[in-house]
Parts: structure tokens; sequence; C-alpha cells
């Protein structure tokens, strides 16, 4: 512990990086070298957890003296954090967190203002502002934090996470002209973030360097254009599905692109050629029979395939030849026919009720490893048709090492039975692995077509 006490600055910070707040404060009292090390870290977290509880209590109840509490904790809280940014005399900071989680006034929000005037000014390069609320007022403008233009014109950032926020009006942010605002960001991400489609437009643009995107349950826009940024690497979209939206992406340096909650039948997703494609994850999102089409040219390099309880197709027709990974998710009855010789893995859950048919051109290579979970059943309405279903879809997985679970939702009602069930001429297929233990205890009974070892599904 003596040792400690007098250890350079740069390792101290190393120690600091892998330590909570709360740990980090207590830590400064070793020596004046910790503190103030612990003053000048590069990537400081300020964050308010500790009065949650009281704001929820006052947000709550009313109640004036738990109000008044909160407001002495709030003006110590950014004092706090005014003092601790003011100690970098001359000093960078290359990351900084602010986890707020209410913000009840105009004051406070002015005073936040400052705080990251000060903070700009100390050259942060990574910014993470994260405001879970903002007022009490149900209104959109009204309901989110305005980013003061410090922050938009700061040239040292280059990530900026924001949350809970919106962005002033677009003539406080020209001069003489030109559009002044996030020349060097490099990673973007925006959650509760209420946004126009033409500030939205008119912000990409100014962002070239651009290679990480990450829109969040946004508000404001009804059209979402990813366009004109050469650089941009991975796109995360996750959209109010209670809405419809025009969606197009045209990324040519494009290689990890995921949507999700993109809902509404009346929704349009338009997405172009990609020749570096190599990740597409979709949830809950409405696509065509017709958006499979000629993967092989347009995909060329897509590796990993993701269709999670995704919406308005019939029959998925799909060619890849560079495809490995897939993980499928199905509610909707449908037809999955794939030609992908090079699959290595697959990960595909189908419901109990419709047990969805997933064929292969050919067959799956041996060395796939398939993995196949038979989603909430009830089994009140299970005949022999069943069965088959399951063998059908079983024997179209073989020869890949096959690994399958059964879950069930609720027990089997006594009128229910799988006694009378008749035989019927099974393809033997080989099981890597059986999981029954979600299902009902009396199941594998019924299941004759289980060898002595479970070894093999016949």
């Amino acid at each position: 512990m003596e040792q400690s006490r007098y250890l350079p600055e740069g390792i101290i910070h190393r120690i600091l990086r892998f330590l909570g707040a709360t740990d980090q404060a207590r830590v400064c009292v070793l020596s004046k070298d910790w503190l103030h090390a612990w003053q000048t870290y590069p990537a400081p977290t300020f964050s308010d957890q500790p009065l949650r509880c009281l704001f929820q209590q006052a947000l709550g109840r009313g109640d004036e003296e738990c109000e008044k509490y909160c407001r002495q904790g709030r003006l110590k809280f950014q004092d706090h954090v005014k003092r601790t940014l003011l100690n970098y005399k001359g000093e960078h900071i290359q990351e900084l967190t602010l986890d707020i989680y209410h913000i009840g006034d105009e004051d406070s929000a002015a005073t936040l203002d400052k705080l990251l005037e000060i903070a700009m000014e100390k050259g942060v390069k990574q910014l993470k502002l994260l405001i879970h609320r903002y007022h009490c007022i149900k209104d959109s403008a009204e309901y989110y934090y305005v980013l003061p233009i410090s922050i938009l014109r700061a040239q040292s950032l280059t990530d900026l996470e924001i949350k809970r926020c919106r962005f002033p009006a677009c003539n406080q942010l020209f001069n003489g002209g030109k559009f002044l605002v996030f020349n060097n960001i490099k990673s973007l991400s925006l959650a509760c973030v209420y946004i126009e489609d033409e500030k939205f437009q008119l912000f990409l643009s100014a962002c070239p360097l651009i290679h990480n995107l990450d829109v969040k349950l946004c508000e404001g826009f009804t059209r979402i254009k990813v366009v004109n940024l050469p650089r941009l690497k991975e796109l995360d979209m996750r959209h109010e599905i209670r809405k419809s939206l025009i969606f197009a992406v045209d990324a040519p340096s494009l290689e990890s692109l995921r949507i999700s909650y993109f809902g509404r039948t009346g929704s349009v997703l338009q997405l172009p050629a990609s020749q570096n494609l190599r990740e597409l994850m979709l949830f809950n999102t409405y696509i065509t029979n017709t958006f499979f089409n000629d993967w092989t040219s347009i995909f060329p390099r897509l590796e990993i395939l993701g269709l999670n309880h995704c919406h308005g197709f019939q029959n998925i027709n799909l060619r890849s030849h560079s495809l490995k990974h897939i993980r499928f998710s199905f509610t909707a009855e449908s037809l999955v026919e794939l030609d992908a010789p090079n699959i290595i893995d697959m990960k595909i859950s189908v419901s109990a009720e419709t047990m969805q048919k997933v064929s292969f051109k050919g067959a799956p290579p041996r060395q796939c490893v398939s993995d196949l979970c038979i989603i909430p059943c009830y089994w009140s309405s299970i005949d022999v048709s069943w069965f088959m279903k399951l063998n059908e879809l079983l024997s179209n997985l073989n020869p890949s090492k096959i690994s399958l679970r059964i879950c069930c939702a609720s027990p089997l009602s006594e009128h229910a039975s799988f006694e009378g069930i008749p035989t019927f001429d099974a393809h033997p297929v080989d099981i890597e692995h059986l999981d029954l233990t979600e299902s009902r205890a009396d199941l594998p009974r019924y299941l004759t077509f289980l060898d002595e070892d479970r070894n093999s599904f016949l």
C-alpha cells in the first residue's frame, strides 16, 4: 500500500479505468498524487445515480420536502462536476460521461449548457450525454434537452452518444453560409432524440468521416436517408413500430447493418447492392418475397444473416455462396429454401403451431452446426401431422450436426393427450444434443422415434 502512493500518474490513470466512480473517489485519499490523478483523470464519469430514488419520489408524489432535497442534491452534483472540470488546467479530457436522471427546470438546463461548454474547452474527444427525463411536459418540442452550440461546433469531438436531446434550429448552426458542425465526428449514437427529416439529412451531410451510426427510438422524422457517407461501416437503426417510415441506405463501405422494429406494412425498406456488406440483422421488420432475389450479386460478401420475427413474406428463396452464419426466428407460416454451400452454423427458432419448413438445395454441409428450437408450445392441437412435420424439418437439416430443444409454455390440459397417436414412417436423423428440460416430463414417452441412447431422432 505504501508503494502504491508513489506510482506514476499514467499508471494511476490506468488503474482508475478499471474502477467505478465510487471506488475512484475512495482511492484518491491515498496521497496527493492519487488525488491529483483522480482530479485529472482523462475519462471522468459523472452520474447522479444516488439521487434517483429521491427524483422518482418527488416526481411521483409531489412531496415538497423531497423536492427540496432533490434541488439541493442537483446543485451539489452540478457544483462537483464544475469543480472537477475546472481542475483540468491546460489538460485534455479524452472521454467524458454525464449520466443525468432528471433535468427539472430551465436553470438546470442552463447550468448543463455551461458545464458542457467548459468540457468542450478541455478538448473532449468522446462525449456520452445521457439524460433520462427532461421536464414533465408531454410536448414533443419541450420533452428534450436542447444541445448547446458548443457541442456541435467542437473540433475535438470524434465520438458522440446522446439520449433525450434535440438539436437547435438550423439557422443557429450556420456561419457565413457555412454549416459548421460535427466536422470530425466518426461515431454518432442517437437514442430518444427528436430530429426532423431535413435536419437529420443536414447533420449527416456534415459528417463525411463517420464510420459508425446508431439511431434508436428517435422521433420527428418520417424518412431516413443514409447516403453520401463513404466511410460508414456500421449502421444500427431501431425505429418505433407504430409509425410508417421510408428508410433508404446507400453507403459503399457498409459492413454491418442492423434494423429493428421497422414494422408497419406501409414502411419501405430500400437496400441497394452493397459489395462490402458482411452482416445483415433484421428484427420485427417488414420485408417481401422479392427482398431475397439475386443476393449472390447484390451482397456478394454477406456472411451473417439474421431474420427475427420478420413479416410480410411467405417464401424465402435464398442463394448465397458467401453466407456462413444464419439466425432465423419465425412465428408466421413460411417456406424457406436455402442454397448456401459454405454455411458453418444455423440457429433456427420455429413456432410449434405452424412448424415452418426449412430446406436446402442439396444438403447442408456435414460440418455445419444446426441449433433448432421449437418455441412455446401448448400441445392442445398436437396430432400425428405435427410429428411428421418435425421429422421432415429435421430430415432437411441432415447431415449437419443437429441440436434440438423443445419448449413448452404451459402444462398439458387434462383433456389433451398424446395417447392414440398412430405411428408413421419416419426418416432417421442423427441428433447431437436433445434438450427437453423445458418440456412436459412425459413428452419423451410419446416420442416413440427416440432410440434408447437418445442420440438419434427417427
